[in-house]
């Protein structure tokens, strides 16, 4: 599949989303290879699968920033939304336009 320029597009599907029991939201997920677009099931999606990828490589980070003790660290991350195998995925990507969330952690060493 070719945009008009030429240049191949990505797949996407708009996805609905839960965040809470109040709150929904519309994502566009990109779609990888190997799913089609009619693997993308309809049914409303949970927003966990997304903040459990955050949480767990945030607390890797973390982790990793109390071994090393620089005085101060920061991480950005580029995320968007992908689908496979039936679910809403947070996919780490390079950071450019197309990105869904743009997250910046910062760490900051206590002076004592």
């Amino acid at each position: 599949m070719e945009d008009e320029s030429g240049n191949a597009t990505i797949p996407t599907k708009i996805v609905k989303v839960e965040v809470d029991d109040e709150t929904s939201v519309i994502v566009e997920a990109r779609i990888l290879p190997g799913e089609t677009e009619s693997d993308v099931s309809d049914r409303l999606q949970r927003f966990d699968k997304v903040t459990a990828a955050i949480e767990k490589v945030s607390g890797a980070l973390t982790r990793a920033w109390e071994n090393v003790g620089p005085s101060r660290a920061s991480v950005e991350f580029h995320l968007e939304f992908a689908w496979s195998s039936g679910e809403l995925l947070a996919m780490f990507v390079q950071g450019d336009t197309r990105t869904s969330l743009k997250i910046t952690l910062e760490w900051e060493k206590a002076r004592h």
